[in-house]
């Protein structure tokens, strides 16, 4: 009697083809149903809604096909090991939004998103209610030694301050001071919503 169970092909990819399979970032599984992952890479194809416009539209498309050449080779820079391999890694895909709109998508980010923290690191976060920007986390984790705040993907701020630069309405190229800075949340914001643009005094 033959077996009928089917037996495991390789991929593309594992016979020296890196133009064929898949396009996934660095070839990296698009789930792993065993665990949670140390490292995940999202892709936000974010415009404004013109049509067929090169940039941050086909970005996530473009930086995954270029990935894939160089999956053969091991170390990525700027990591000294073989950082998609060694760690548990995946692809998580793109963030869905409609186009159009910042608001919108910021909100998307934020909210699918949460679930992807909360699967690899056990920390619960809520959409906040007023704020688009945050989350809002379940108890008193601590975040210092996860690898987004160590990497600078998120903060510790309140949703109060959160909501004093969206109100504030900072544009490009203005001239904004902020008179009550702290650890400097909200210039950080304000920054952000300036686009890096103009002047921003912190006192």
């Amino acid at each position: 009697m033959s077996d009928s169970t089917p037996q495991p092909q390789p991929q593309p990819h594992q016979l020296g083809m890196t133009w064929a399979g898949v396009t996934t970032f660095g070839r990296l599984p698009q789930s792993l149903p065993d665990g949670p992952a140390e490292f995940a890479v999202v892709g936000v194809p974010y415009d404004l809604g013109v049509t067929n416009r090169p940039g941050s539209r086909f970005g996530p498309r473009a930086i995954r096909e270029q990935s894939t050449l160089s999956a053969e080779f091991g170390t990525i820079w700027p990591w000294s090991d073989d950082v998609l391999f060694d760690r548990r890694c995946i692809d998580a895909g793109d963030i869905a939004f409609r186009v159009g709109s910042t608001d919108l998508m910021l909100a998307a980010v934020r909210d699918q998103l949460a679930p992807l923290l909360a699967a690899g690191t056990g920390i619960v976060a809520l959409p906040t209610p007023f704020s688009p920007w945050g989350l809002r986390v379940q108890g008193k984790p601590v975040l210092n030694p996860t690898e987004a705040f160590k990497s600078g993907l998120i903060e510790v701020q309140d949703e109060g301050s959160q909501l004093l630069a969206l109100l504030t309405d900072a544009k490009r190229g203005e001239m904004v001071a902020d008179f009550c800075a702290g650890a400097g949340g909200k210039t950080l914001a304000l920054g952000a919503a300036m686009r890096n643009t103009g002047r921003l005094y912190a006192f």
